[in-house]
C-alpha cells in the first residue's frame, strides 16, 4: 500500500458510516477494487490536490461504497 491508497482508506473510513464500522480485514480486501475504479475516473485529475480528488470522488459515489462495504457488517 502506497500513501495515495493509505489517503484513499482513511478517507473511505471517516466519510462511511459502513465503512468506519467495517473489519479491517474486509476493508483490506474490498478497497483495491474501489480504488482502482478512482483512480481510473475522471475525479483523478493533476489540476487539483489528490486528497480533494478523493474527496469528491467519495462524496458523489458513497452509496456504491457503503453498499460494497455493507455486506461485511
Amino acid at each position: 500500500m502506497n500513501y495515495s491508497e493509505f489517503l484513499f482508506v482513511q478517507l473511505l473510513m471517516a466519510n462511511s458510516a459502513v465503512v468506519s464500522i467495517c473489519p479491517y480485514d474486509e476493508i483490506w480486501n474490498a478497497y483495491e477494487d474501489i480504488y482502482n475504479d478512482y483512480e481510473g475516473s475522471a475525479f483523478n485529475v493533476d489540476d487539483k490536490g489528490e486528497y480533494l480528488c478523493m474527496e469528491e470522488y467519495i462524496d458523489t459515489y458513497i452509496q456504491k461504497i457503503d453498499n460494497t462495504f455493507r455486506k461485511f457488517i
